[in-house]
């Protein structure tokens, strides 16, 4: 479950189900996951709400599985929320475009790789699906 915590969305609610010793379901945590923004993208919030870079197995107890990129590898998969904001035409790019995407790859690992240059916001579909 994902619920906005409020109208800026600057984090959103995460719930996590997991499954105790004898296998009755728990609570595993209830926090905030908060928003990823960089420059290249102003006004586009991302929120990586759960991934992994392999399937679960079961029993599993609910504690977030590593993973380090923003799409997953053949296997993997991810839960994530993007929030865009309107389409502006006099958004100005960064002033540094160097820096901004060594942001954008820094807080969003291996999000620009798949990016389309001729149309923004576009990314090819990865090997994972």
């Amino acid at each position: 479950m994902a619920e906005t915590n409020d109208a800026e969305s600057s984090s959103v609610r995460r719930i996590v189900t997991g499954e105790g010793q004898n296998g009755e379901p728990v609570f595993a945590s209830d926090g905030d996951v908060p928003a990823i923004e960089t420059p290249l993208m102003p006004g586009a919030k991302f929120f990586s709400l759960w991934g992994a870079d392999v399937l679960p197995a079961l029993p599993d107890n609910g504690d977030e599985p590593p993973f380090r990129t923003w799409f997953p590898p053949a296997g993997g998969f991810r839960f994530e929320l993007i929030e865009l904001p309107p389409e502006n035409e006099n958004a100005a790019p960064p002033p540094d475009m160097k820096q901004a995407l060594k942001e954008t790859e820094t807080r969003l690992p291996g999000l620009i790789q798949t990016m389309d240059p001729k149309k923004p916001g576009m990314h090819r579909t990865t090997r994972s699906i």
